[in-house]
Formats: C-alpha cells, structure tokens, sequence
C-alpha cells in the first residue's frame, strides 16, 4: 500500500518590472509492503497440485517492510525587466532509511539566467542573434536509495534446527551512522538562437561531485559477514560537455525538414579516497583515474608451441605466467584504458512532404567494451555452453598461427591462461557504433477525405526499431556486450490510426 500527500501554495505577483513567482510545500508519503507465501513440495499426485495439504512438505515464508519520506520546501524565482532571472529554491528531507540521529538532511539549489540579446548593445552589435541566453546553477541534491532497515542489527529465522528448535541467523551488521549521500551539482550553459530562431544552439558544461555514497562496503568473511553498508569517504566526479543544435533546415509549403543533433562528451574521476591504500578498494581504484578504469595484462597473443595464451610483464618481456598481484600493487598489470564512452548521443530527422511523413532517429557512442572473447573464456573447463565457430580454428598443432587458444575440458595450464585473458587487453576492444534506432513512415489522408468521411483524421504508419547497426564490434551487440544475452530487438510494426 502507497499513499502520498503533497501540498503547495502559490503566489505570483506582476509589476511593471518584475514577475515574482514564491512556492511553498511539502511531501507526505508511506510504502507499507506485507508479503506471506507457503510452498509444497513432494506431490505423489499431479491432481493434488492446487492443494498445499496434499504435499509432503510445506514451507511458509513472510516479509513486512515499512518506508516513510517527508520533505519540506520552498522555491522564490523573480524575472526582472524582462531578461535577468534568478531562481533559489531549499528544502529539508527525512527519510525512515537511516537511524535516528541521521534521518534529515537540508538541500537546496541556486541558478540564475541572463538574456543578453535583449540589452541595447546586443541589439545594435549582435543583429544576427535572435536569441540569447547565459545561465548558471549550483545545488545539492540527496540520496536515499538503500533497502529498509539497513541500520538495524537484523535476525532472520533458518530452517537449521538449533536444540531442537528454529534457528536464527544474522541479517545485517548494525550502522546507525550512514546518511545521506549528497552531490554537489554545478552548471554553466549558453543559448543562441539564429535567423528568427529556425537555428538553436544550446552547450552546457556540468561537473557533479558525489560525496558520501552509500556502498555495500566489503568485510573479510572472518567477522561472520561478507559487507556492511555505509557511507563511502571518497568523492567521484563526473564532468562534462553537452552541445544540442537544432534547425529548421527546410520550410516550404508542401515540404519541410526539421534536424536536431547533440552530443555529450563525458568524464569520470575519483577526486579523493581517504585511506585508499589501507581500504579494500586499494587495486581497484587510483585517485585521479575513472572508476571504470581497466587494469590488466598486456596480450601477446597466442603461443604458437604451446597453444596456450602468453602476455607481456612489466618488463616488456613476453610470459605465460604474469604475476597479478605482489605486495599490495599490479605487478604485472598495465592501465588498459576505461569503460567509460568518449561521446555519444544522437541524430534526429524530420521529413514532411504533403500527407507524408518520415522520421529517422540515429544513435551513437564511442567506447570501448569487453568483447565476446573476454567473455566466453570467462567460463570454466568441462561446462557446457555455446561457442562461436571462430573456436574452430583454436590451437590444435605446434606452429599453427592462431588467435584462439587449445581447447581443454579439464583444469590445468589453458584454463589458468584463459582466465588471464579475461584480465588483458585482448578481452577488450572498440565498442563504438552508429545505429538506426527508430524510423516511422506515415501518411495522412487530406482533409478533404476526412470530412468527406465524417472523421477528424485518419493516419497509416509503419515504425522500425533497431533497423541495424553499424559497428566493428566484436560479439553481438556494442549495447548490451552480452555474447549468451539477447541484444535490443528489431521490431517493425504498422497500423492505423483514426480520430473521430
């Protein structure tokens, strides 16, 4: 059961100057979910399935959980003379998710826009510009997106028997002192509009520091639990540019084309990590490197005497047995690069002619991805799954050139190799692609028929998703890089659609 209440109040006042626009309100809101189920199992006759006595055994399970958020907030926005603005809005949230002392945390943001195009000097010395517009906005935003009573010390009943009764077993270690992670968001943005504004050009630079995540943090499984959540001590951030064009590229009076692009070029850093070196994250994360930032072996290809896969160690020297980990550094591991896209965004278009319409939407990204290998020789000996039909040309005789390594059912020397490999650069390559997202064709019947027909409108189409991609991906998909998944479905639909 979920029930929210949220309240407002408005007021809005206009002079020769100003517009002031004042909001005040709040947020009420509980999720309240109870769940009871009983299983049987052992049936000695199928027509006894719906019954649960008829079963040799039963089980019952049962779960309740309580979520309460409230909020509390304000917003004063006031345009002045038509072309400066300011907008600051504050509130204060409390969330059931975190222990007594840590439910409410205060947030709040301030921005403010400055079109330039309406100053006199704009108007004499930028003709050119229909449109123009500075903007700037800093905040801080919260998060409490954790599972209920993740602060509480929590028991479980188990189906071990312990002195002849139902046992217990521990559920979460108790950490009342997690809170709210928090991100610091700033923004700079420019705005341009051209020749009546058939052109609009929009870039925005962002840069979001996170602090105070709230992580699974990893235990040695000696203290009785694997994790505890809490608050993460280091601070990400992720900065980037944005640039959107948008034009009226063609408007006659029986055709018209209509175009937008944007791209978004992104990064990814780790700004600070108090105690990284002594933290269990210490081989995974390095300040100043993305998150998603790949440490492995350097590949050297296939052995051509042995069969069995070979990399380069730190000294350039090639090795069949690379070294991971030595006194708490990479030894033989390499800075592969990162996950993280170097742009992406997409390209739409607009094309009316007459009764006639065609939409065409693009996607895009450049990345680098694990690819189909990395993934397959991820799975151990003697297990039965599908392979490519690359794996027919795997190494069989010495002095065979190969990119596959010999096959094996059993544990030994290929499969430790293998599983080096998914730690190289050979199981990463480029993901980028370019693909057809969505096209739609659709005729409309002249207005004239339609009256004629006694309807508003009547509208043949035909959509196609995910027509085709194009790309040099190596595995099934640059999307979802899953060689055993399913990629996005191409689908082609069509219809019609008729108003009365």
């Amino acid at each position: 059961m979920t029930w929210i209440i949220e309240p407002q109040l408005e007021y809005k006042k206009t002079t020769k100057k100003a517009m002031v626009d004042l909001l005040v309100g709040g947020t009420f809101e509980k999720q309240t979910n109870a769940q009871s189920e009983t299983d049987g199992y052992g049936y000695i006759n199928d027509d006894l399935i719906n019954s649960i006595s008829g079963s040799a055994t039963q089980t019952s399970t049962d779960a309740y959980s309580d979520y309460k958020y409230i909020a509390f907030f304000g917003r004063f926005n006031i345009k002045w003379d038509g072309k400066y603005i300011l907008d600051v809005t504050g509130n204060r949230d409390g969330s059931s998710r975190f222990g007594p002392s840590k439910q409410f945390g205060n947030f709040g943001s301030a921005g403010a826009g400055w079109l330039f195009n309406e100053e006199s000097f704009a108007k004499d010395a930028l003709r050119f510009l229909s449109y123009g517009k500075l903007r700037a906005s800093y905040g801080i935003t919260g998060n409490d997106q954790v599972a209920n009573y993740q602060y509480l010390s929590r028991w479980a009943p188990t189906y071990y028997n312990y002195g002849g009764s139902v046992g217990y077993t521990p559920q979460d270690l108790y950490n009342p002192d997690f809170t709210w992670a928090t991100t610091k968001k700033m923004e700079l943005g420019l705005e341009l509009g051209f020749l009546q504004n058939k052109i609009l050009f929009s870039s925005t630079w962002f840069r979001d520091r996170t602090s105070n995540q709230l992580i699974t943090y990893n235990l040695p499984s000696q203290t009785g639990f694997t994790s505890v959540l809490e608050n993460w001590g280091a601070t990400v951030q992720n900065t980037g540019l944005e640039l959107s064009l948008n034009a009226s590229v063609v408007k006659a009076s029986t055709f018209s084309w209509k175009s937008s692009i944007n791209f978004t070029f992104p990064r990814n850093e780790l700004v600070s990590f108090p105690g990284l070196a002594q933290s269990s994250y210490s081989t995974t994360y390095q300040i100043g490197k993305s998150l998603n930032e790949i440490y492995g072996f350097r590949s050297a290809g296939v052995n051509t005497t042995t069969g069995l896969f070979q990399f380069y160690n730190a000294a350039g020297q090639i090795t069949e047995n690379p070294v991971s980990s030595g006194s708490g550094k990479f030894n033989d591991y390499t800075d592969l690069g990162n996950l993280d896209p170097k742009f992406y965004g997409g390209w739409q278009n607009s094309f009316q002619y007459k009764q006639f319409q065609l939409d065409v939407f693009l996607d895009f990204k450049r990345q680098m991805g694990i690819n189909y290998l990395g993934q397959v020789y991820h799975y151990p000996p003697g297990n039965e799954y599908n392979q490519p039909v690359a794996f027919l040309n795997s190494w069989t005789t010495p002095g065979q050139k190969t990119s596959y390594e010999v096959l094996s059912s059993q544990y030994g020397e290929a499969a430790t190799e293998a599983t080096n490999f998914t730690h190289s650069s050979g199981a990463y390559s480029d993901a980028s692609y370019i693909r057809v997202k969505t096209i739609s064709l659709s005729y409309s019947l002249p207005s004239g028929v339609t009256r004629k027909l006694n309807i508003q409108n009547l509208r043949f189409y035909i959509t196609a998703q995910n027509l085709f991609t194009i790309t040099g991906y190596k595995g099934n998909d640059p999307e979802t890089q899953n060689f055993y998944g399913i990629p996005p479905l191409k689908t082609i639909s069509c219809g019609l659609q008729c108003t009365f």
